[in-house]
């Protein structure tokens, strides 16, 4: 229902957006570790072994099961 809106200078957003994408990811990690969760993030221009591999070391360290 918005109104299309082209920027014409997209890097003047780009600090911005960058600032705001950090507080999100500190947010997100800091109700991780309310909780006692783990976490980390993985950048899709990595390859996704070093991602499962972390998950799955953690999965079978988990000593509630």
């Amino acid at each position: 229902g918005e109104d299309p809106w082209l920027m014409p200078r997209v890097e003047a957003l780009r600090g911005d957006y960058a600032k705001r994408l950090e507080a999100q990811f500190a947010g997100i990690e800091s109700i991780a570790r309310s909780v006692s969760w783990g976490y980390s993030r993985h950048r899709s221009d990595h390859p996704p072994q070093t991602a499962l591999l972390s998950l799955y070391t953690g999965l079978s360290h988990n000593p509630s099961r």
